[in-house]
């Protein structure tokens, strides 16, 4: 097996690994928050969304800084600082015995993470350019399943030896993630002082590269959209049809699309290498605002679920386009850094699209629907600048 490959196969076992175990915890934080003596049902709410945003509000302003240390000293390195983080955190977490301490860990979380883009970066170093692609897609198929499977299997721990337990669990699959990455992925060590004698692209040049910062804006409007949705769907689906079991139906709903999302991830990779990223980016665009517009006007629960299968094909092919494009201008000494402001975006609508949806759905239901379908035809707009731009000769210095 080439080297490229085996060290793609330990990054998505590990990555997979990793984000089971943290989605072991999240769907349960209002029941922990109500464990740790919190029983007014809003308090208890208001201190789980700031228990859930936090992390990725910090994790999207700090995820450049950590992309440039990662190009500096090692991609490998920077990850296994942040599993190890992970580790004694989740120990932590699974201790605490009031809110504010949670709310301080949840912080430390966001302050030391980073992960996902310097995955991103891991899985394509080596990678010629033609498979750089397919990585990228099969580590988004592997983020989504095990984000699927993950509260599935942290309930079952959850009910059998308590909350606090999946704490301890998600600590441990972290530590395994660790292991993993050491023992598996072998990176080419060059000298220190070397590596960081290596020409990078400059932070300016690089917000400068054409097309790159749509790309960061195109990120957060996507998975805005995407983030916003899960919060507000059992409401929806109440008011569309009281008779059914609102619990179960969302949870069909949401299950369908990530299922969706984790195939059409896994096969967009194939597609770039007949066609190229920034050419298939406004066609995923495309199928996402065809979905997401109509939603804030159905009225059967089967229309909701047939637009959030289709929504799916954009979702699962979004990021690995987007991430994909990027490596067509930013060379692989500088990718950490660059893949750190795309995560930016991306940790930005995590801890943001929630909190606006529910603000916007507070006072109108659908209005928050349609604000999405807006929201999404920006990032549409964005997808067809990129490509204009590309297809235009890059001007010539005159330095």
């Amino acid at each position: 097996m080439e080297p490229w490959r085996r060290n793609q196969y330990a990054v998505l076992v590990a990555v997979f690994t990793s984000y089971m175990g943290f989605a072991f915890v999240q769907p349960f934080m209002p029941l922990y928050i109500r464990d740790l003596g919190v029983t007014d049902v809003g308090e208890a709410a208001l201190y789980s969304g700031i228990a859930v945003g936090i992390a990725p509000l910090f994790s999207g302003f700090l995820a450049p800084f950590w992309g440039m240390l990662a190009d500096r000293f090692g991609v490998k390195i920077m990850v296994q600082r942040a599993m190890l983080s992970f580790v004694i955190i989740n120990i932590l977490l699974g201790l605490v015995v009031a809110p504010w301490q949670l709310l301080l860990l949840r912080t430390g979380i966001g302050l030391f993470g980073g992960f996902g883009p310097m995955t991103a970066s891991l899985v394509t170093i080596g990678v010629p350019q033609e498979q750089v692609g397919p990585a990228i897609g099969r580590l988004q198929a592997t983020q989504i399943l095990a984000s699927a499977v993950g509260p599935f299997v942290g309930g079952i721990l959850a009910d059998t030896l308590g909350i606090r337990a999946t704490f301890f669990f998600t600590a441990g699959f972290c530590l395994l993630a660790f292991v993993l990455m050491t023992v598996l992925y072998h990176e080419e060590r060059a000298d220190p002082a070397g590596r960081r004698a290596r020409a990078r692209m400059p932070m300016r040049v690089m917000l400068a590269l054409p097309g790159f910062l749509p790309l960061i804006a195109i990120l957060f409007c996507t998975q805005a959209v995407d983030r916003g949705f899960g919060p507000i769907l059992p409401l929806y689906v109440a008011e569309i049809d009281p008779t059914v079991p609102v619990a179960s139906t969302s949870g069909l709903i949401l299950s369908a699309g990530a299922l969706v999302s984790a195939l059409a991830a896994t096969q967009v990779g194939g597609m770039l290498s007949r066609r190229g990223a920034r050419l298939l980016l406004p066609l995923s665009l495309l199928i996402g605002f065809a979905a997401a517009a109509p939603v804030f006007l159905v009225t059967a629960v089967w229309q909701l679920v047939l637009l959030r299968v289709v929504f799916g094909i954009a979702s699962g092919t979004t990021a690995t386009l987007a991430y994909a494009a990027a490596t067509d201008v930013v060379p692989e000494e500088s990718r950490a850094t660059a893949f750190g402001f795309l995560g930016s975006g991306t940790s930005l609508a995590n801890a943001l699209g929630p909190f606006g949806a529910g603000a916007i759905a507070s006072v109108a239901l659908r209005t928050s629907f349609a604000a999405s379908a807006c929201l999404y035809g920006v990032a549409l707009a964005l997808g067809v600048m990129v490509f204009a731009r590309r297809a235009r000769p890059a001007p010539v210095s005159s330095a």
